[in-house]
C-alpha cells in the first residue's frame, strides 16, 4: 500500500464530510473560471503513467517541502534546470533542518507499515465471515509489501531539489510518481477563488536523477 500524500488527503475531505469536486487545471480553463495564471514551473500531465502500477510511487514522507525562509534560494536554483542533485548537508540547508536521514525517513515507514499489517492481521482472526478475513489479509500483505519497499530503498537514496507548483500550498500536499527517467508530481489542495499560481520547489529522496519533471495541480472546492 504505497503512500500517496494527495490520495490521502483525498480519503481525510470525504471521511470529513467535506464535498468536494476535483479540477485539473484545463478543466477550468474550458470552464471560462481561470482562478489564476499558470506559472513558467507549470508543465500539466502529458499521460498518467501509473495505471495499476503502484511501484512507481515515491513515499509522502520523502516528499519534504522547502519552507518559506529558503524559497527564493532554491528558487534562483532551479531557473535553468527543472532538478538539482543536493548533497544532504545541501538539503539539510534548503529545508532548514538538522541531521536529515532518509534511512530514519525509511524506518518510520516499516515500523508503521509492519505494525498495521500485524493490527490487520491480528483482527482478521477475529472476524467470522471468510471472505472479509481474506480481504483483510490480503490488506495485511499490501501493508508488508510497503515495508518491504521501504526496506529495499535503503542505502539507495540522494536528495533532489526539484520544481513544483502550488495554489494554496497549506491547505494540501505532495504526491509524486517516477518512471525510469520522468517524474510527475503534483500538489493537491483546497481552494475556492482566484488565488495566484506559485513555484514551490521540494526536496525529493530518490535512487536517480530524473531527466524530465511534470508538474500538475489538483484542486478541491
Amino acid at each position: 500500500m504505497i503512500k500517496r500524500a494527495s490520495i490521502y488527503f483525498f480519503l481525510f475531505l470525504a471521511l470529513s464530510g467535506i464535498s468536494c469536486t476535483v479540477f485539473h487545471e484545463n478543466d477550468y480553463w474550458r470552464k471560462g473560471v481561470p482562478w489564476t495564471e499558470k506559472d513558467s514551473w507549470y508543465t500539466g500531465f502529458y499521460t498518467y503513467p501509473w495505471g495499476d502500477d503502484d511501484s512507481g510511487w515515491i513515499f509522502a514522507e520523502l516528499i519534504l517541502p522547502v519552507p518559506n525562509s529558503r524559497l527564493d534560494k532554491a528558487i534562483r536554483l532551479l531557473s535553468d534546470v527543472p532538478v538539482v542533485r543536493l548533497d544532504i548537508e545541501q538539503a539539510e540547508y534548503i529545508l532548514d533542518q538538522r541531521s536529515l536521514n532518509p534511512e530514519i525517513l525509511l524506518k518510520v515507514i516499516v515500523m508503521e507499515e509492519e505494525r498495521e499489517a500485524e493490527r490487520i492481521e491480528k483482527k482478521s482472526t477475529q472476524i467470522s465471515s471468510e471472505d472479509i478475513s481474506k480481504k483483510m489479509k490480503n490488506w495485511a500483505k499490501d501493508h508488508r509489501h510497503t515495508a518491504e519497499k521501504a526496506r529495499n530503498l535503503q542505502g539507495k537514496l540522494n536528495p533532489y531539489l526539484v520544481r513544483a507548483v502550488v495554489l494554496n500550498e497549506p491547505t494540501g500536499a505532495f504526491s509524486a510518481y517516477m518512471k525510469s527517467d520522468e517524474l510527475w508530481i503534483e500538489h493537491f489542495q483546497l481552494e475556492r477563488g482566484p488565488v495566484p499560481m506559485k513555484k514551490y520547489p521540494v526536496v525529493i529522496f530518490l535512487e536517480s536523477q530524473p531527466l524530465k519533471v511534470y508538474t500538475e495541480i489538483l484542486l478541491a472546492e
